[in-house]
Parts: C-alpha cells; structure tokens; sequence
C-alpha cells in the first residue's frame, strides 16, 4: 500500500512537486541565461515525477515498473534530443516556444503540461489505484504498449530526421520532404500524440477494475497533448506563418505542391492525400481554416497566386 501524501491520488503532492521544481529552474534560468533548456529541463520533471511516485506506491507490481520506464526513456530521449540542438546551435524555435510568452508563462504552461500529462503514471502509483493489481497483459495494456512503442519509434525517427536536416540546409526556405515528413507535415507531433494516447491506455486497467470515477481523470494526459500541440506551442504557431513565407517567395509553386500532397499530421503517402477534396482533409485530416494562410489555399496546383485579400 502506497503512502498517502494530501490525497490518494497523488494530485496535489505532484502539482506541488512539478510547480517547484518549475520554478526553481525559473529563476535559475533568469541569474545564468538557460532560457534555451526548458524543454529539458521540463522532460526531466516527468522524470522525476514518475520516481518520486513510483517510490513512495511502495506496490512495483509490472505494469506500475513498465510505466516508469517507459516514462524515463521518453524523458531521456527528449531531453538529449533539446540538449543536442542547443549544442549544435540548430533551429530551436520550434514546437517548445510561443514568441509572445515571457519565460514566467511558458514556466506556468510548463507546470499545467507536465503535471496534466504525467496523470496515467501519477494515477496507476497512487493508493487508491495502485491497491487493485489486474494481472498484467489485458487489451488495453498490449494496445497501449503498441502504440507508445509506434509513437515513441516514430517521434524518434521524425525528430532525427530533423535534425540531420537542420544541419546540412542552407536556407529556411529549405523544407524537409523526405523519410516520414513525406507522408506528414509534422510526423513528430503525430507520434507524440500516440506515446501518450498509449500511456493511457497502458495505466488504465487498475482504473478499470477500482471503478473509481475520479481516476478518469488521467484522460486529460493524451487530451492535453492534444491541445497543445494544436492550439498552444505546435500546429497554431507553425502552419499560416510558415505558408505565409512561402507565400511571399520565388519557391512558392513547389512548396504549393507539397501542401496539396503532404498530411497536416497524419501519415498518409502522398499520392493518396493529392487525390482527396479540400473538404475530406479538413475533415478527417485536420486542415482547419485556423492552420491556413488563407492565399496560398486559394491558389492552383501550379502557383499561380491571386491578386489581394479583397479578392478571397
């Protein structure tokens, strides 16, 4: 039985834990300039988070030991990965920033994000779940370890794939069109979506057989990622800005055939996607007039740019 710290679910010790530490780093980052490393930094709370509560549920059953695990090797990879385009100066303005928030609020954003999607784990050590053991291999515990396995394979593959593109291109104007970001403009967030969607899943079966309503709160970890990698850091703050310089360039007839051929953010091969009307796309493939320089979707297949805005 795990030691009941305020609740026993571990909500609010663990919204203590993350809200510390976040600001710990906050005014680290202030006195020694380490603004660069929040993502790390953040990834390293999920880290810590997962032990803390992994330790004091004082159960380890297999599926409370799998999670942390995998929630460590998650840390770990994002960690390096934030780590390693610090040291190699490449783009890192990218899914981590929103230009407009000071590092206080992308601190706070960063203490709702890793405590909301830190819930599964959270949940499955807390006493009131960690008492129920199902064995371990139910359906939702394979289904959510394939699909932390595939999202987690294919976050890995999108971001090294980046990365090596990142280095070896000589303009911003250089898009990457090759490996998985030929079959999706953001292959990286789709396979963030399924780690945490199986997360879920794997945490769930305790939940499952408690029959206690509140752990359904855990849902709010793959729905927040939704979210923010929608709406918050990722897609909102990357498409129309992105269209609208390519828009304004010489390369814009190419870059027009690419988004008329290559997913928002799930995997399909191109020459499938080209196929479909702009209304299957917006709605089974996400393509939302919020994503959309309004211009370069007015366009032809051949680039061909109209006059003005008054004329949309």
């Amino acid at each position: 039985m795990g030691v009941k710290l305020l609740d026993e679910h571990y909500l609010v010790i663990s919204a203590f834990v993350v809200a510390a530490y976040q600001l710990i780093y906050f005014f680290t980052a202030l006195v020694f300039r380490l603004e660069r490393m929040k993502i790390a930094v953040g990834s390293i709370n999920f880290i810590l988070l997962a032990l803390l509560t992994f330790v004091i549920s004082q159960t380890y059953y297999t599926r409370q030991i799998i999670a942390f695990a995998l929630v460590t090797l998650w840390g770990l990879r994002a960690a390096g990965d934030q780590i390693f385009r610090v040291i190699h100066s490449l783009q890192v303005e990218d899914e981590s920033t929103v230009k407009c928030f000071s590092l206080f609020s992308y601190t706070c954003l960063q203490i709702i994000w890793v405590w909301a999607v830190s819930l599964p784990s959270t949940i499955l050590n807390s006493p009131a779940v960690s008492k129920s053991n199902p064995t371990f291999g139910s359906v939702t515990d394979i289904l959510g370890l394939t699909f932390w396995i595939l999202g987690f394979t294919i976050r890995a593959i999108a971001d090294y794939q980046r990365n090596r593109h990142c280095s070896q291109r000589f303009s911003q104007l250089d898009i990457l069109k090759s490996g998985l970001w030929s079959y999706s403009r953001h292959p990286n967030y789709f396979g963030e979506i399924l780690t945490w969607w199986g997360m879920f899943l794997l945490c769930l079966q305790p939940t499952l057989s408690t029959g206690l309503t509140i752990s359904w709160i855990s849902v709010l970890s793959p729905i927040t990622v939704l979210v923010v990698l929608f709406f918050v850091t990722g897609l909102l703050h990357r498409e129309k800005p992105t269209q609208q310089k390519f828009y304004e360039s010489p390369e814009f007839s190419a870059y027009k055939d690419y988004l008329d051929r290559t997913s928002l953010i799930v995997p399909i091969p191109g020459y499938i996607y080209i196929k479909f009307p702009l209304w299957v796309k917006s709605v089974f493939f996400f393509e939302w007039p919020i994503f959309r320089y309004a211009p370069a979707w007015k366009t032809s297949y051949v680039g061909h740019k109209i006059g003005s805005m008054e004329e949309l």
